[in-house]
Formats: C-alpha cells, sequence, structure tokens
C-alpha cells in the first residue's frame, strides 16, 4: 500500500525510504516555533488514511479514519521512536501502532 510523507514546508513525497524520512524529522526539529512559513509539524499517512504527525518537541499524534473526534498522543518521544512509528505505518503495520500506549483525547 502506498503512504506519503508531508514535511514542514508542506512538501509531500510519495514512499519516502528511511532516509527521506530522517532528513524530515531532522528539519522538523531543527526549526524554529517562530517560523511563520513552517507547518508546525510533519506527518505520514497511509493509504489507508491513518496519519501520524509529528512535532518538533517529540510528539506523535495519530489520526485514525472515522474517529474524528479523538484524538491519539505519545508524548517525549526519541527521533529514533518517531521514526519507527512512521515505518511501522509505512508498511502497514495497524494493529501494532493501535496496541501502543496512546493516550486519547476528545477532539474539540
Amino acid at each position: 500500500m502506498s503512504y506519503q510523507i508531508t514535511d514542514t514546508k508542506g512538501v509531500t513525497r510519495l514512499n519516502p525510504d528511511h532516509k527521506t524520512m530522517v532528513a524530515v524529522l531532522k528539519e522538523l526539529r531543527k526549526r524554529s516555533t517562530n517560523d511563520d512559513d513552517a507547518f508546525p509539524e510533519a506527518v505520514l499517512t497511509h493509504g489507508s488514511g491513518w496519519a501520524i504527525s509529528a512535532t518538533r518537541k517529540g510528539t506523535a499524534i495519530l489520526e485514525i479514519p472515522g474517529e474524528a473526534d479523538s484524538i491519539y498522543v505519545l508524548k517525549r518521544l526519541e527521533p529514533d521512536e518517531v521514526i519507527n512509528l512512521w515505518q511501522q505505518l509505512a508498511m502497514g503495520n495497524l494493529e501494532r501502532i493501535r496496541a501502543l500506549p496512546w493516550v486519547r483525547t476528545d477532539g474539540p
């Protein structure tokens, strides 16, 4: 199944390899919070519609189609943990991702 990554400049790349994922995350992590032209996160989206966004400070946000009223969050992740999440999503390991200790919060 296909997947894509969108970086802090809004550029989307189809089926990125590990090296590209690492580069996108590094760019995100070095961005200043004052960069008005930058997106505040990078996101990997799977063809199933599942998406994992990463913030500069190491928070991952899981979005699942059909569950728009809920947000699933993991905080204080190391860069390699975010890359692992993205790789699991790219491989379609949805059940493995779902089994992680996400904190569910209700959306707006």
